[in-house]
């Protein structure tokens, strides 16, 4: 009698907890952020006179703060989109293109199943949902197609997009926000006569990277911003095909630049010039509160010798990139902070492999880009591919390549890493030398230039989320002519995963609960099933 009212006990609190459980995962499902993001066609007012087709993305809210998603009137480019750390986003993500695309959430950390693979394409007229939490810090990222042997022509074409993050840490700095921001996607376009597009790269121009006639900003052909006489924050972006800038003002003023790739840094960096390569993201304190009314300051792209180049504005040459006129006088009362955010700096001391980096050699044969001797393959990958996951590891990349010597844009997917070392191997030390102080190391980055005759080495903490990433050239010509591979993160031990389905959920509830007590239910591997592994289980739910 009593082992029956224990055992009808035991199946009562077992099913009051599944339906605690139930709840408490829908509680844990619900979006913080909701929007469809439309892949469509498009034609919008870019020049005077007709219309240029374009291919972009357009969002709308579902749930979130209004200033969430902002679609920008009559431009070729996609949404800025706005959320916190922290967030869970839930994107409905609909191809209306007459041809397959995904999208690539480029610099978060999120599974692999919604970073966008290069095979895993949405088809023309499907849908599908994407969800993920911003794991990131505040920081300026972006997302873009990243369909194999198509991504060239449909960024081309106008599919991209910045995904703003914000968290505690940012807000506390008081750093320029509202009108004082300045997003800037900065371009490069070429147009027919009547308007067009144009994109049909020669062998020589996949060979070395298209290059445009036209400077864009925001999908804007007009790259002037009229300003109070105040400090702002430009968020700069690189999503050109192949073009690289060498950033600076005109007046000399120093670039103070105060983020890159993966966030603010640990404190401000000055310097006269700021290199960018396409992928690459830096956030600018520019000053104006010492301009008078009516004047302005110039932000230039000052020239530089990357190694091969071609077109009538070859890659490297010096241009206007955008003009700043200040309008009206307003008086500044904030001031540069000396230091930014904590930064987690990496020990190569710490790496599971401090004295032997995995190699992975930028490389040219049979007239194509190789990345660790081999193009991509899809899902394809080498021994010295496959990682453990959540570890710190060394890794080397070196472009010694003896023919088409030149300076390739790195880009890692689904995790920021740290640069530790440049070194010029073989380079012209005078072309390296224009450009060096330039490369903004400091802190997180994702995607970073290595110049001709360069070896970079960095340090990165894998993923905890298992399976394929792929890492590849940013030259976006290079990447379709197949200078990217795949990088496998292996699972981590998944504690609470009981029946090995690869994720903790109620079924693994059930097995512990019915195990209570004895060692079925173990998950600490203490021998029995107790409240510790039940705590331990639920801390992993949904994983």
């Amino acid at each position: 009698m009593i082992h029956s009212v224990s055992m009808q006990l035991h199946r009562a609190t077992t099913s009051v907890l599944l339906a605690l459980i139930a709840s408490f995962t829908t509680l844990c499902n619900a979006a913080d952020v909701e929007f469809t993001l439309r892949a469509y066609v498009d034609s919008v007012a870019i020049k005077p006179g007709a219309l240029t087709e374009v291919w972009r993305y357009g969002g709308t809210l579902v749930t979130g703060n209004s200033d969430t998603v902002a679609n920008l009137a009559s431009s070729s480019i996609g949404p800025i989109i706005r959320v916190q750390q922290g967030d869970t986003l839930v994107v409905h993500f609909q191809n209306d293109l007459p041809e397959a695309t995904n999208v690539h959430w480029h610099g978060l950390d999120i599974p692999a199943a919604q970073d966008g693979y290069a095979t895993d394409l949405v088809a023309a007229g499907a849908s599908r949902d994407i969800t993920f939490t911003v794991l990131n810090p505040a920081g300026t990222y972006w997302f873009h197609p990243h369909p194999d042997m198509t991504t060239a022509h449909q960024v081309m074409k106008g599919l991209a997009g910045m995904i703003i993050v914000e968290d505690a840490a940012e807000r506390a700095l008081d750093l320029p926000s509202g009108a004082l921001e300045i997003p800037m996607v900065l371009q490069d376009r070429s147009f027919t006569a009547k308007n067009q597009l144009i994109y049909a790269p020669s062998m020589t121009e996949m060979m070395i990277g298209w290059v445009g006639n036209t400077m864009m900003i925001n999908g804007y052909i007009d790259t002037s911003f009229d300003v109070p006489t105040r400090v702002h924050r430009l968020r700069l972006l690189n999503g050109c095909n192949s073009r690289s800038f060498k950033l600076a003002w005109n007046d000399a003023t120093p670039m103070m630049v105060i983020g890159n790739d993966g966030g603010l840094l640990s404190a401000p960096r000055s310097g006269g010039y700021l290199m960018l390569g396409p992928g690459e993201r830096a956030d600018v304190w520019a000053d104006f509160s010492t301009l008078a009314v009516g004047s302005t300051r110039t932000l230039l792209s000052q020239a530089f010798h990357p190694g091969q180049s071609q077109g009538a504005i070859p890659n490297g040459a010096a241009l206007t990139v955008a003009t700043f006129s200040a309008t009206s006088a307003q008086t500044e009362t904030r001031t540069l902070p000396t230091s930014l955010v904590a930064i987690e700096q990496y020990l190569l001391k710490d790496a599971a492999n401090p004295t032997t980096p995995r190699a992975w050699p930028i490389g040219f044969s049979n007239n194509e880009f190789t990345l660790n001797g081999g193009v991509f393959v899809d899902h394809g990958v080498a021994a010295n591919e496959i990682v453990p996951c959540d570890t710190l590891e060394y890794i080397e990349i070196t472009n010694i390549a003896t023919t088409l010597r030149m300076a390739h844009p790195f880009h890692l997917h689904g995790r920021s890493l740290q640069v530790i070392e440049r070194t010029n191997l073989s380079g012209n030390a005078t072309a390296y030398a224009n450009v060096v102080a330039g490369f903004n190391d400091s802190g997180w980055k994702d995607t970073f230039l290595i110049w001709p005759g360069e070896r970079v080495r960095f340090l990165v903490r894998w993923s905890a989320f298992a399976g394929d990433y792929v890492y590849h050239c940013h030259l976006l010509e290079h990447e379709e002519m197949g200078m990217m591979r795949t990088v496998r993160i292996e699972p981590c031990p998944l504690l609470g995963d009981l029946n090995n389905d690869g994720a903790v959920n109620d079924a693994d509830l059930a097995l512990l609960l019915g195990g209570w007590g004895t060692a079925a239910g173990d998950v600490n591997a203490d021998g029995s099933t107790d409240a510790s592994d039940l705590s331990m289980l639920l801390g992993n739910w949904g994983a």
